[in-house]
């Protein structure tokens, strides 16, 4: 039975830089070139982790101009960099929308600092009111860390067997499953196909 849904934010509630050239444009317009490519991918995989828990990505700013020789000017803002990228998936609104009427569901994402509120701010997420949401910039904890989905159970108080969690990362739902969760993987490399593979699962298993 399904008695709460977590949805994931980037690669399904809305479209980031999964399966797109997104993050290719975003480091041109840092300035990245084949010389220095190698060390932005260096530095930016030794601060992944960090910026989703507590580390501000724009501070990785001066960080990236010495470390890497770029020259990005101290004005310039790395998180709207991606938020400016981000776009709505309208395909997944008319199923979340019926997925409310009987069923409670959240989110369940690994966030920049700051990242969710200006997210909402940018009118990219459904319009229903969502019974929780778990970010891992606030409660400082990151998927697919077990301690994170642990958390995110004793926050609705409901069995994990009862929550299915919908992530386009393969990882994230192996986690979820090791957690005694249910869980569906969302393909981002085709929105539209996704949520109509989607709202037929959720009328196969009763949701809808």
């Amino acid at each position: 039975m399904i008695k709460f849904i977590y949805f994931d934010v980037g690669g399904v509630v809305v479209k980031d830089f999964s399966a797109s050239n997104k993050w290719k444009e975003l480091q041109h317009e840092l300035g990245v070139s084949a010389e220095n490519e190698e060390k932005f991918q260096q530095v930016w995989m030794k601060y992944r982790s960090k910026i989703c828990v507590d580390y501000d990505i724009e501070k990785l700013i001066p960080v990236l101009n010495s470390e890497v020789g770029l020259s990005i000017p101290s004005n310039y803002s790395l998180l709207n960099g991606f938020i400016s990228r981000f776009e709505k998936n309208e395909s997944i609104w008319p199923i979340i929308e019926k997925v409310k009427k009987s069923t409670k569901m959240g989110l369940l994402t690994n966030m920049y600092v700051n990242m969710f509120e200006h997210i909402q701010k940018k009118g990219i997420l459904p319009q229903v009111k969502w019974d929780k949401v778990v970010d891992s910039s606030v409660v400082r904890l990151q998927k697919p860390d077990k301690a994170l989905f642990e958390f995110a159970e004793k926050e609705v108080q409901i069995d994990g067997k009862d929550i299915l969690f919908i992530d386009n990362q393969e990882k994230h739902v192996l986690a979820a499953k090791q957690c005694g969760w249910q869980a569906y993987v969302y393909d981002s490399a085709d929105y539209v196909k996704s949520s109509r593979q989607l709202e037929e699962f959720f009328e196969h298993v009763g949701v809808i």
